[in-house]
C-alpha cells in the first residue's frame, strides 16, 4: 500500500515523447472503452491474469492460442447497441498458414479465419484478432484511435504505466468490478490507468487518472489526509463504511467551484459542519446510518433542535424536530431523513428509526465493533493510517471476514485511487460472537425463549411467550410465523417430541391447568388436564433409548402422571405417589446402560428410580442435596448440603469431597464440572474470575458453561479451557442455547420486550 506515485509530474506534464515508429498502440481501432496491456507476455503473472479476467468477464485463451511473446494488447470497443467486442493486437514474428482454415481479401490485405471463428490479419509484425470483421477492417483503413483528440491523454496514462500487465478504462465501460465492487470511472476522469500487484490472494491495486473541474471526485479537492475513528463504534457485522476527511471552508470552496451555475451565488454548508473533523455512511445489515466527528465533544451540543430522547442501555437517543444536514458530497445527500441520533463521545450517530440507533449501541456495549476484532486489527496495520476518503468493504462469504479497502485522494487535479484486500491469515480459528438480529415485542417476555427446530424450513426458530399469555413462534429475523393465545402461563420447559415418528415435530408444555401437544402450526394436538390444584407442577420428557418412545412425567404436590406422546397414562410405572412433597422436576441419568430417575423433595432429601418407579439406590435418610444431581465420569455428582461435592457409583457407593471455597453453583457432564465459587468458575480444575453478585445457576450447553449476573445483568461464558471472548454480553433475565449447520446460536432477552439473536462461533 506505501507504493510511492511515481509519475505525478508526468501526468500533470503537457509534454510526451514521440511514439516510435512501430508503437503497438498506434494500431489500436478508435473509441476503446478498455484497454490492458501486457508488456511482456512470457513474463506474465497468472494470477493477476486471472484476477483481471474476472474483474472485466473475458476469457483470455484467444490469446494463448498464438504462443504471444512480447507485448499484447487488448481493447473492446462498442460494435453495437448491446455488444461489446475484443480486439487484439500481439508482436508475431511466426506464419499463419498452419492455425488458419479460411481467408478472404480486404484492399491489399488478407484477413483470415481461425478455427474458432476469429478474423484474423498480420501486419507490420503484429497479429491483429477479433470476432469483429469490422475491427480489423478499420485498422487497414487508418481508422485508428491515433487519429482521435482523446489520444494525446491515453498516450499518456500508456507511456507511464509502471507494471507488466496494466488496464486502462474509460468512463462510459460500465463491466468494470474488483472484488464484487464495481468501479465507475466516469466520477474521476473520461480515461483511467490501473494497475495490479496479485500474490495468493493478497490484491493491491493503484489507479491514476487527470481530472477536469466538473467530476464528482473535485469535491476532495486539497483536502489533507487523516485518520478515522468510525472504526471504534463500527460493528463487525457492517457491510460498508465510507468515509471522507472533513475541512469546511476547503469543503465548501469545492462544492462552489464544482456545483456553480447562474442560479447559485455561493453554496452555503449548515454551520454544524463547522466543527467536523470526517463524515461517514454506515451500512449495517438493511440499515444506513450517518456517522459525524467532531473536534471537540463540546461542540455537538449544536443539536437544540430536539423533540424527545430516551435511554438505551444507558445511552441517550435523541429525536430531531428538524434536519439540516444536507450536504451535496459524494453521495451524502440523503442524511436530511435521519431523525435520530446518539453519541459516542465526540462521534455522533444518526439513523432513520430508534432500532437502528439502538443496533449501534447494543454491539458498541457488547464490544463487538472492528478495534476489537483481531483479524480487522491485523488488516488494518497494512493499509494507511492517514487517508482523505476510503470505503471499507466487508465480504463475509464463508465466514471468512474478507476485508476490501478502497481510498481515493486528488491534489492538482491528479487522482490517485487505491484498493487493497488480504486473505484471512486464521480462517480455521475464528469464532466469535455477532448480532444475528435484534427485534422488539409488544409484550413482556414472560418465560425463557427456546430455540426450537422447525422441521418444514429446516431452520431455528424461537418459541416464547408474553405477558398477556400469547404464544408466539417467530423465525430469527424476528418475523412472527404465528401466535396463539393460552389461558395462563406455561410454567415448564417447552420441549420438542416426534410424537409421529416421521420427522414432524411437535411441541409438549405445561400451564398451570394443562400439558399440551402443539404442532409446528400452532394447532393443539393433544391435551390432558392437571390433576390437582397446586401451584408448583414440574413437567419432564424422557426418551430413554433415544428411540422416540417418550416418557411425559407430570409432577404437582406429592403426586407423578408419566404418559406416552399420545398422553396415555404408563401403567407400569409404580412411584405415581410420594409420602413428599416434590421440590423439582424430575431428571433422567444414564449411565452403562441403566437409567436413574430422580426425584427432588422440599426437605432436600431425592429418591433414585428405575425407569419402571422402583428405587434403584436406597440413599442414607440425611443425605441431602443443595444442587440437582448430574453425570460426571459415570457417576452422579451432585452439591451436598455441607459444602461438599458428593459422587454415587452405579454400586450406591457413596464418596463425599469437602470443598475450601464456598460453593454457590454446580452444573456438570460426563465430561465437565463445574463450580461458582464466591468470585471464580472454576471449570474442570481450571478457574476464572468473576465479579461478586447474584448469579443464576450455571448450565451447560455441549462444552459451554454460562451463568448469568442477576444484578449487572451480565452473562458470562466459559469453555473448559478459557471464558469465551466477548462476553458478558447484556441479558435480564432469559437466555437459551441451540445448533444449527456447526453453528452455535444463542437467544438472549435484553430489555424485558426484547429479543437479541447471536452466533456464539
Amino acid at each position: 500500500m506505501n507504493r510511492v506515485y511515481i509519475f505525478l509530474i508526468v501526468l500533470i506534464s503537457s509534454c510526451s515523447n514521440e511514439l516510435e515508429k512501430n508503437s503497438i498502440i498506434k494500431y489500436l481501432p478508435d473509441e476503446p472503452v478498455l484497454t490492458i496491456s501486457i508488456k511482456e507476455f512470457e513474463n506474465v503473472n497468472f494470477q493477476t491474469l486471472k484476477f483481471i479476467s474476472e474483474s472485466i468477464d473475458f476469457d483470455f485463451s484467444p490469446i494463448e492460442n498464438y504462443s504471444p511473446k512480447g507485448e499484447v494488447l487488448i481493447s473492446f470497443h462498442h460494435t453495437s447497441k448491446n455488444k461489446l467486442d475484443y480486439f487484439l493486437i500481439q508482436q508475431f514474428s511466426d506464419t499463419l498458414s498452419n492455425k488458419l482454415l479460411d481467408s478472404l481479401n480486404y484492399g491489399d490485405h488478407n484477413i483470415y479465419i481461425d478455427k474458432n471463428s476469429n478474423y484474423v490479419m498480420q501486419k507490420n509484425d503484429f497479429l491483429y484478432l477479433s470476432k469483429n470483421k469490422l475491427l480489423i477492417e478499420n485498422v487497414i483503413r487508418n481508422s485508428t484511435y491515433e487519429s482521435n483528440t482523446e489520444f494525446e491523454k491515453f498516450e499518456k496514462l500508456y507511456e507511464n504505466k509502471s507494471k507488466n500487465i496494466s488496464l486502462i478504462c474509460k468512463e462510459n465501460f460500465e463491466g468494470l468490478i474488483f472484488m464484487d465492487i464495481p468501479q465507475s470511472v466516469k466520477r474521476f476522469s473520461n480515461l483511467m490507468l490501473y494497475e495490479f500487484d496479485v500474490l495468493n490472494d493478497e490484491i493491491n491495486i493503484l489507479g491514476f487518472a487527470k481530472s477536469d473541474k466538473k467530476r464528482e471526485i473535485q469535491f476532495l479537492n486539497n483536502l489533507i489526509k487523516s485518520s478515522t475513528d468510525f472504526f471504534d463504534i463500527t460493528p463487525e457485522n457492517f457491510s460498508k463504511l465510507k468515509r471522507i476527511s472533513f475541512e469546511f471552508n476547503q469543503i465548501q470552496e469545492n462544492l462552489n467551484s464544482v456545483m456553480r451555475d447562474e442560479s447559485i451565488n455561493t453554496y452555503e454548508i449548515d454551520s454544524i459542519y463547522q466543527n467536523v473533523s470526517e463524515i461517514g455512511e454506515l451500512l449495517v445489515a438493511n440499515d444506513t446510518l450517518f456517522l459525524l466527528n467532531f473536534n471537540g465533544s463540546d461542540e455537538i451540543n449544536l443539536f437544540n433542535s430536539t423533540k424527545r430522547s430516551k435511554l438505551y442501555r444507558g445511552q441517550e437517543i435523541t429525536e430531531l424536530s428538524k434536519n439540516n444536514l444536507k450536504i451535496d458530497l459524494l453521495s451524502f445527500n440523503e442524511f436530511e431523513k435521519f431523525k435520530y441520533f446518539t453519541k459516542f463521545e465526540k462521534l455522533v450517530v444518526f439513523g432513520k428509526n430508534e432500532n437502528e440507533l439502538e443496533n449501534i449501541i447494543l454491539n458498541y456495549k457488547n464490544n463487538l465493533t472492528l478495534t476489537n476484532q483481531n483479524q480487522f486489527e491485523k488488516f488494518r496495520k497494512k493499509i494507511p493510517s492517514k487517508s482523505v476518503s476510503f470505503v471499507l468493504h466487508k465480504n463475509d462469504k464463508d465466514l471468512s471476514d474478507t476485508y476490501v479497502y478502497a481510498s481515493e485522494e486528488i491534489s492538482n487535479d491528479v487522482i490517485y485511487f487505491s484498493l487493497f484486500t488480504s486473505p484471512n491469515d486464521n480462517k480455521e480459528q475464528i469464532k466469535k460472537l455477532e448480532l444475528i438480529s435484534k427485534t422488539k415485542h409488544s409484550k413482556s417476555i414472560l418465560i425463557k425463549p427456546t430455540l426450537v427446530k422447525n422441521h418444514r424450513t429446516n431452520d431455528l426458530n424461537i418459541i416464547f411467550q408474553d405477558s398477556d399469555n400469547e404464544l408466539f413462534l417467530n423465525n430469527l429475523s424476528g418475523s412472527k410465523i404465528w401466535s396463539k393465545k393460552f389461558e395462563s402461563r406455561i410454567i415448564s420447559d417447552i420441549y420438542q417430541i416426534d410424537m409421529y415418528k416421521n420427522g414432524r415435530l411437535q411441541f409438549v408444555f405445561l400451564t398451570l391447568e394443562n400439558l399440551y401437544i402443539v404442532d409446528i402450526k400452532g394447532n393443539i394436538v393433544k391435551k390432558t388436564g392437571n390433576k390437582e390444584n397446586t401451584s408448583k407442577k414440574y413437567l419432564s420428557v424422557f426418551d430413554y433409548d433415544k428411540n422416540k418412545n417418550y416418557r411425559l412425567v407430570v409432577q404437582e404436590g406429592k403426586t407423578v402422571s408419566m404418559y406416552d406422546s399420545k398422553l396415555d397414562v404408563v401403567k407400569g410405572y409404580r412411584a405415581t405417589k410420594s409420602k413428599k412433597t416434590i421440590a423439582n422436576k424430575m431428571n433422567h441419568i444414564r449411565i452403562l446402560n441403566k437409567d436413574f430417575l430422580i426425584q427432588y423433595y422440599d426437605d432436600k432429601t431425592f429418591t433414585i428410580y428405575d425407569r419402571r418407579g422402583r428405587e434403584r439406590i436406597k440413599l442414607p435418610k440425611d443425605l441431602k442435596y443443595q444442587s440437582t444431581v448430574f453425570k460426571n465420569n459415570n457417576k452422579l455428582v451432585f452439591q451436598g448440603e455441607e459444602n461438599e461435592i458428593i459422587r454415587i457409583d452405579i454400586s450406591g457407593e457413596i464418596s463425599y469431597q469437602p470443598y475450601n471455597e464456598n460453593i454457590i453453583g454446580m452444573v456438570s457432564n460426563q465430561e465437565i464440572l463445574a463450580l461458582h465459587t464466591d468470585n471464580k468458575m472454576i471449570v474442570n480444575q481450571n478457574g476464572f474470575n468473576i465479579p461478586y453478585g447474584n448469579y443464576t445457576n450455571p448450565n451447560i450447553y455441549q462444552n459451554y458453561i454460562s451463568t448469568l449476573n442477576l444484578d449487572t445483568k451480565e452473562l458470562f461464558l466459559f469453555s473448559k479451557s478459557k471464558k469465551i471472548d466477548r462476553f458478558p454480553i447484556f441479558s435480564s433475565i432469559f437466555y437459551d442455547f441451540s445448533t444449527i449447520e456447526k453453528q452455535t446460536v444463542l437467544v438472549v432477552v435484553g430489555d424485558k420486550d426484547e429479543l437479541l439473536y447471536y452466533t456464539v462461533d
